[in-house]
């Protein structure tokens, strides 16, 4: 016989100190009971909240000062100058600069956005922070589809980790979302064509540069806008060379893999040398975040609703039909995309091509 889950249960309350604020309740003869409470309310649904948790630090340092809290709070005595006319403080300073180079800016964004949240929601029910089975009752409290409590769940996991703390009720939930299809995107960008990016070249403010060699090299807006006139190891009217050395998301650990190497050639190759040639020495290839290239785009309003994503899922769509007609190498495909498994067919790569399908025939 089934028997009615109390949800209270299985909420790790954080403990209270002997000082703690007492919580008035009326009594029975109207008086107020200056007693401490021993209930604590069950959570409730927590809806998406804007706004960050009071606190001196920005999101990225309040997750470095979880981290490495030695380096995030001052000390006595680190005023002192101790090696090349710098205090301790200036090279704790250096030290979290690095660790901040750990993620990309958009997963420092991703991480920092749920964790304040989470926090906000730690601090609205009176929870432990540290406890992972709070943090996958916050998840559930959201309300949102299963993929993006799956992100969640991912993205508090990966924060817990780092923090040493008990990941077990994470993961679980997780690999159970995974099994009702978490993994399974209900949007995905929109796949631009050739002839749309062809069309996108005498548009006022196109960043026309940009835009070939994300095309050409079927990469991440994010990964072109890293790219510099440096990072061409050759460039002639046939062919040029990029080396994305640790500049994108898959190269940063592994500055040498396969991946880290493209070579364009075909239509836009000559273009691309002309272009790049003109450059600066230090220069980047463009100057337009992907933030600003998703506003250019819905400015120049499209048929369809393409952002920085589009011109990668184009070119994945692109190679897959080439390879269904037996004109392109499938195992190529996970190199082009830069993607991290070297399996012909990657499950990732499958999913960026939009008629994946084509394989079949």
């Amino acid at each position: 016989m089934a028997r009615n889950l109390d949800v209270s249960k299985l909420i790790v309350v954080r403990s209270r100190p002997p000082s703690v604020a007492l919580r008035r309740s009326p009594t029975s003869s109207g008086q107020h009971d200056e007693s401490p409470s021993n209930s604590h309310p069950v959570p409730t649904p927590c809806p998406p909240s804007k706004s960050a948790v009071s606190s001196p630090l920005g999101k990225h340092d309040r997750l470095l000062a979880m981290m490495v809290p030695q380096l995030m709070v001052p000390e006595p005595g680190t005023s002192v100058k101790v090696s090349g006319g710098m205090t301790l403080t200036d090279l704790k300073d250096i030290c979290a600069s690095h660790i901040r180079h750990m993620w990309a800016g958009s997963t420092w964004s991703n991480y920092g956005n749920i964790w304040a949240r989470y926090l906000e929601f730690t601090m609205t029910h009176d929870l432990t922070i540290e406890s992972d089975t709070n943090a996958a009752i916050f998840v559930v409290s959201t309300q949102t589809s299963l993929q993006a409590q799956h992100q969640y769940s991912k993205n508090l996991h990966a924060l817990f980790k780092r923090f040493g703390w008990e990941t077990k009720t994470l993961s679980l939930m997780a690999a159970g979302m995974r099994h009702q299809g978490a993994l399974i995107p209900l949007k995905q960008a929109t796949p631009i064509t050739f002839e749309a990016v062809m069309a996108l070249k005498n548009l006022p403010g196109s960043p026309w540069l940009g835009i070939m060699i994300a095309w050409s090299t079927a990469s991440r807006w994010d990964d072109v806008v890293n790219l510099t006139k440096q990072m061409f190891l050759e460039s002639t009217e046939v062919r040029s060379v990029i080396s994305w050395v640790d500049q994108t998301k898959t190269t940063k650990d592994d500055p040498f893999r396969a991946s880290a190497y493209t070579v364009v050639v075909g239509q836009l190759a000559k273009e691309i040398h002309q272009m790049v040639s003109q450059l600066p020495p230090q220069a980047h290839v463009t100057t337009m975040s992907t933030t600003l290239l998703d506003r250019w785009f819905a400015a120049m309003k499209p048929p369809l609703p393409w952002t920085g994503h589009s011109f990668k899922r184009g070119a994945a769509t692109r190679l897959v039909e080439l390879a269904a007609a037996g004109t392109f190498d499938m195992k190529y495909l996970p190199l082009l995309l830069k993607h991290k498994t070297a399996s012909d067919f990657s499950a990732t790569s499958i999913r960026y091509g939009n008629r994946s399908y084509c394989l079949t025939a």
